[in-house]
């Protein structure tokens, strides 16, 4: 599988909590993760935030208008998916 694969690095944000329901709750673990988050931590970032992480190195814009949505309603409305 994907998540098991060593040669294949998985990159996540804040992570610690997704690991542990994934192995708990379905039995998934993951190798060869790199957690942003943690990262920018050791590193002593001003900010840990993914969002600010995203402006500094890619100068991405993260919207975060649907970030507390319920993403379980279908179909997604289109603004959604932009």
């Amino acid at each position: 599988s994907v998540f098991t694969d060593p040669k294949i690095t998985k990159v996540m944000h804040g992570a610690h909590y997704d690991v542990e329901w994934l192995q708990r709750d379905f039995g998934v673990y993951i190798v060869n993760l790199f957690d942003t988050s943690c990262a920018a931590k050791v590193l002593e970032y001003q900010s840990l935030g993914l969002a600010h992480l995203l402006k500094y190195f890619c100068d991405v814009h993260a919207d975060k208008r649907f970030q507390t949505a319920d993403w379980r309603i279908r179909p997604l409305p289109s603004e959604m998916l932009q």
